[in-house]
């Protein structure tokens, strides 16, 4: 969580995406598979909702990037 916080206060303005593969249980089979539950319990955890707040950041979907900036 430590690395994710860091990116997240390290960002500039503009666009961002942020990869991840986030899954419920490991899936069998992928060099993945322990880190995907891993990164679910990251991404819920609180400090890292305050920090995006924190930050100013929006996330977004792809298909709002066309949106007017403060669009719903």
């Amino acid at each position: 969580m430590d690395f994710l916080l860091a990116l997240i206060s390290a960002l500039s303005d503009g666009i961002t995406e942020l990869g991840c593969y986030p899954a419920v249980s490991p899936e069998e089979g992928l060099s993945c598979a322990e880190e995907r539950p891993r990164a679910l319990v990251v991404l819920r955890d609180p400090t890292v909702r305050d920090a995006i707040d924190g930050a100013g950041l929006r996330l977004i979907s792809f298909a709002a990037l066309g949106e007017p900036i403060g669009a719903p």
